[in-house]
């Protein structure tokens, strides 16, 4: 029986009960009741525990992401500082190429970056200014809780259940 089915349940038996013409008994009311009281709240208990085990494994998994994030980001420094080491012994030798046993190493040149230095004030020219439209949630709120109507817009529940 699911939870919906056991609220159900009980809601027929207590009908039954208050019934004037049932001749159910009190204390078969009482543990009937019992009964399916105990049997709900162990299966919400069951799903507050599968609900705290999920959980435990986003916090995990959040975790593991991030020590992924930062290892990426320590091995694409380290091959960078790599690549600059190597580029720079190559062209301080002034060899155009070094054939090794499992590579063909040829330094080249790219397109030059632009590093601009964050303490500098650059000309007006060069700054770009970008608008990004967002949605004033706080706005569309406090209309719809007055009752105003806005089409693409609704107040939708948002009840939860708290686990202690």
């Amino acid at each position: 029986m699911n939870l919906f089915e056991i609220n159900e349940t009980i809601k027929a038996v207590m009908a039954k009960y208050n019934d004037p013409d049932s001749k159910m008994d009190e204390d078969a009311f009482k543990d009937t009741l019992d009964s399916l009281e105990a049997t709900r709240n162990d299966k919400l208990d069951g799903l507050a525990g599968w609900y705290d085990s999920n959980n435990s494994k986003i916090n995990f998994i959040e975790d593991k992401i991030r020590a992924l994030q930062e290892e990426k980001k320590r091995l694409t420094n380290q091959n960078k500082g790599i690549m600059d080491y190597m580029t720079s012994t190559i062209d301080e030798a002034g060899i155009k190429s070094v054939q090794t046993a499992h590579h063909l190493l040829r330094p080249r040149n790219y397109r030059d970056s632009v590093k601009v230095d964050p303490t500098v004030q650059l000309p007006k020219d060069y700054i770009k200014t970008e608008e990004i439209e967002k949605v004033n949630k706080k706005l569309l709120y406090q209309d719809l809780r007055a009752g105003i109507k806005i089409p693409g817009a609704e107040l939708v529940p948002n009840r939860k259940t708290t686990i202690l």
